[in-house]
Formats: C-alpha cells, structure tokens, sequence
C-alpha cells in the first residue's frame, strides 16, 4: 500500500493532533501557571489566526501560559507568544509583559534545576558492537547548564562511520535509576526527564498510551503515522518497529530522518524522538 506524504510547515517543529482530554486528567497533568483554555470561559475566539505572515486555520485554542498560547490548527500545533497576538487577544488572555517575563524567568529557573537533580551514572555513544564513553561530556554540558542533548556526529565524534548510532544515557532521578536513548539525528532533553510511571497494568483508568502525534521525516518533509503507530499499541505498550517499515515510503530520499512522537502516558504529555535506525518502542524509561 502506498501512503501518500504530507508536508507540514516549517513554522512548527512538531505536528500534533487535537485530542479532546477529560479536563481532571488535564488539571493534574498541568504544570505551574498552565491553563487549558476549554477549561476557561473564553468566547468568540477566532478559528483561524495569522502570525508572521503565516496563517494558522482551523484553529482550537489549547493550553495558555502567562507568556504564551498553544494551538492545534489544520496541520499541526504552534505555540505563540502573547506579545505577538493582536490587541484584544493580549487583553482578552491578560497579558502582562512583566509577568510574562517573570514566568519565562522561573520556568527556565526550575528547568535548570531539574537538569541539576538528575545525576548521569553512565552514557555512551556508538552502535553495535562499537561505543565509546561519553559519560563525563554530558556531565560537563548539564554543569554548564546546556541539558538539550543533541545525538550527533559533532557532539560525540563518529566510533563507527556510515552507520546510525545511539546515545544511551542511565541516570538517577529522585533515587530511582532509568535509561534513555535516541538515535542519531535526534535530541534527548535531561530537563524534562520524570521519575518512571508504573507499567500499563498499573496506570490508573483512562490514562494509558494514547499517541496525539507522530511524524517520520526532518524538518518540512515529513509523513504522519500518528493513526498507524495508535493502532499497534496493546495493553499500553507501543513496539512499532523502524519508522520507515510503519509507513513504507521515504518523504526526504538521501537525508537521515528521525521519528517524533507526542503521547500521553499516565497523565501525562510527553514527547519522544527516535532515530532512523531505532525502534519507535513505548513507553520508554
């Protein structure tokens, strides 16, 4: 069979699919200052927006920070600062610039914190039967507070030339030991690393693995296998495979792809990238 690719726009980093969440699950997964606007009284709000030049249609209005808004529109999901909404929408969200600020602030506070309490056991880089041992690189880069780990060539060197390798990273958190790992071409954020959740048998009713979103491609070219990936998960666990075997075709022919995924687990909302030559398994502590 053969699957037709779609390209999203290059505005958004990640497309994600509206999905309606009961608004208990919400108030419990929300962080700090995050309100989901179908939980408010806001009426009248457009259905179509243009920010930059670019036009965001379809619009369901998401999540909303003192600093930003969250929306789900025709192709994808776009976060926008308030600051660049038009006025009665700022007036409307009431957007403070200082207030704005003081949350970006202590957002980015608490997200060094958090990189801060994760302690990094082990880390290595390769594939196969080849790694070497990057264990104190990423220790240095999370002490100079860059937890955004990049899963490449120029950050780790290259073990095994012309083929796809794998970060694998174990670390503790909150006294509890966990491994993640992601391909080469992909990202790893140590900051927004949790303790693990309990397996599928021991979520509680009505928050197991839902995937929202998840593409296959890099950068604009992309194809969506949001419906193919949900229909391989069983009894909360997702064993996909390789991407490309999940949507046999190739939307960028020579470059290395990645697959993104945005679910929910437990309450949760999560994101995970995996590289071209890794298994798209969840979940995955």
């Amino acid at each position: 069979m053969k699957h037709q690719c779609f390209l999203v726009a290059t505005a958004i980093s990640i497309s994600l699919q509206y999905v309606s969440i009961s608004n208990a699950q919400r108030s419990d997964a929300a962080p700090d200052g995050v309100k989901y606007i179908e939980d408010m009284n806001y009426p009248g709000l457009p259905s179509s927006l243009t920010i930059d030049g670019f036009t965001y249609q379809d619009v369901r209005w998401d999540r909303l920070t003192p600093a930003a808004v969250t929306i789900f529109h025709k192709t994808g999901v776009a976060t926008i600062p308030l600051s660049k909404l038009p006025p009665e929408l700022q007036k409307q969200f009431g957007y403070d610039p200082k207030v704005a600020a003081a949350w970006e602030e202590a957002r980015s506070k608490k997200s060094l914190e958090q990189s801060g309490q994760i302690k990094v056991l082990r880390a290595v880089w390769g594939a196969e039967k080849k790694w070497v041992e990057v264990t104190s690189v990423i220790q240095g880069m999370l002490a100079s507070g860059t937890s955004n780990i990049d899963a490449s060539v120029s950050t780790f060197g290259d073990p095994v030339p012309g083929q796809s390798k794998v970060l694998r990273v174990t670390y503790e958190l909150q006294g509890t030991q966990s491994t993640e790992s992601t391909g080469e071409g992909a990202s790893l954020d140590l900051s927004a690393m949790q303790p693990p959740l309990p397996a599928g048998g021991g979520l509680p009713e009505g928050t197991g693995l839902k995937i929202l979103k998840a593409t296959y491609g890099i950068n604009n070219q992309v194809v969506d296998i949001t419906q193919q990936l949900q229909s391989l998960v069983v009894s909360n666990a997702l064993s996909a495979g390789l991407a490309r075997d999940v949507c046999h075709c190739d939307p960028a022919v020579g470059q290395r792809k990645k697959t993104t995924v945005a679910f929910l687990y437990g309450g949760r909302r999560m994101q995970k990238e995996f590289g071209e030559s890794e298994s798209v398994d969840l979940p995955k502590h």
